[in-house]
Order: structure tokens, then C-alpha cells, then sequence
């Protein structure tokens, strides 16, 4: 197939995902919701074009990090990544998630993230364990929801005014925004609620 152009949003901590030139592009902008925007290219000269490659590639350095710790193999973290990665109508050109090509995972990486490992087998290997990189990553990334947490239980102290937002509502956004760092789940903050996804239950 040819190069197709995908144009990608990072709002609110999730991705969603348009086929470039897509009207729906200027209405995600006028909205105000709008992160983060960059794009990436699928097929011939880019990644392939399943929705599969798509979310390994903009999750893969979270993958990375979770797999095989949080998650046994690659597809299972992809498959919880799919509730947060939105395809638009227009997107028309992937082959849907629950179908990935064989090949799936031999163009990773070439998009704007970093590259992602490739499929892990299930196999009767030993789980390896992390490494002190990884486990100091784990630590920074504990500590960063630990600081949220705080600034979401008493904004004040931190000079915010949340004006017409709970202290509820705040610690459940927080929540929803951190999901997916590599955290210690087991020193998850009390003042935060767990996210509700389906892998955090």
C-alpha cells in the first residue's frame, strides 16, 4: 500500500488518532483540548497499517517499561492501551485491533516514540527481573503520582484555585492523567482514587 499520513492528539493523558486532512482535526483544535499534536506514517514507508502497530508505537516506551513486569507480553499491554487510543472514522486504513498481522512488530518504533520490543513469546522462560534502571524509573515514576496526589488533596498550598472543580473530581482527573506511568501500584496514593481500567482492577 502507500504512505498514508495519520495526524495524532495527546489530550488528557490519551491518543486519538485521525487520518490527515480530516475535518474533525480543526474541531479537536477549536476545543482547546489539545495536548500535544505531531504525525505519524503508516505502510510502505512507515509503520504497518494495523491499529495493533499503531498503539505499540505511541504506548512504547510505557510498554517498554511494563512488559514483562505488569504485563506477560507485548499484545496483552497493547490490548490495554486499545481503551485509550481513539481511531476516528476516518481512519480507514488499519486492519482493526484483535486481528494484527503476523509481521506486526517489524516496523515498530520508526514512528515519533521510541522503539518497542519485539512480541515477547509466552514460552516457559523465567520472568527476568528489573533492572536498577528500571526499578530507579519505577521509583520516579512512584514519586511523581505521590507530589500529584498532594497538590490534588489541598490545591491551595500550591497557590491553585481549582475554582468550580471538587477536591473529588481533581484527585479522579490526576488519577485518570497518571495511569499510565510505571508505578509501584502497591504505594498507589490513598488520596487518589484508582484508575478505572479494566488492567488496575
Amino acid at each position: 500500500m502507500s504512505t498514508i499520513t495519520l495526524t495524532v492528539f495527546l489530550i488528557n493523558g490519551d491518543f486519538e488518532v485521525h487520518t490527515a486532512g480530516c475535518r474533525d482535526i480543526a474541531r479537536t483544535v477549536k476545543s482547546g483540548r489539545v495536548g500535544n499534536r505531531f504525525n505519524i506514517k503508516v505502510g510502505d514507508a512507515g509503520l504497518d497499517p494495523t491499529e495493533y502497530a499503531v498503539i505499540a508505537d505511541l504506548w512504547s516506551d510505557i510498554i517498554s517499561e511494563n512488559v514483562p513486569e505488569t504485563y506477560s507480553t507485548e499484545a496483552k499491554a497493547v490490548a490495554s492501551y486499545a481503551d485509550n487510543t481513539k481511531f476516528y472514522d476516518c481512519v480507514k486504513v488499519l486492519e482493526p485491533l484483535g486481528k494484527p498481522k503476523a509481521k506486526t512488530g517489524q516496523k515498530l518504533g520508526t514512528g515519533p516514540k521510541a522503539a518497542v520490543s519485539q512480541p515477547m513469546g509466552s514460552g516457559n522462560r523465567e520472568t527476568p527481573k528489573p533492572s536498577v534502571k528500571q526499578a530507579a524509573k519505577r521509583d520516579l515514576a512512584t514519586a511523581v503520582v505521590m507530589a500529584a496526589a498532594a497538590v490534588a488533596k489541598d490545591p491551595g498550598a500550591y497557590g491553585l484555585d481549582l475554582a468550580d472543580i471538587s477536591q473529588d473530581e481533581a484527585a479522579k482527573m490526576v488519577a485518570q492523567w497518571l495511569h499510565h506511568l510505571p508505578v509501584n501500584r502497591d504505594n498507589w496514593p490513598a488520596a487518589l482514587p484508582k484508575p478505572d481500567r479494566s488492567d488496575w482492577r
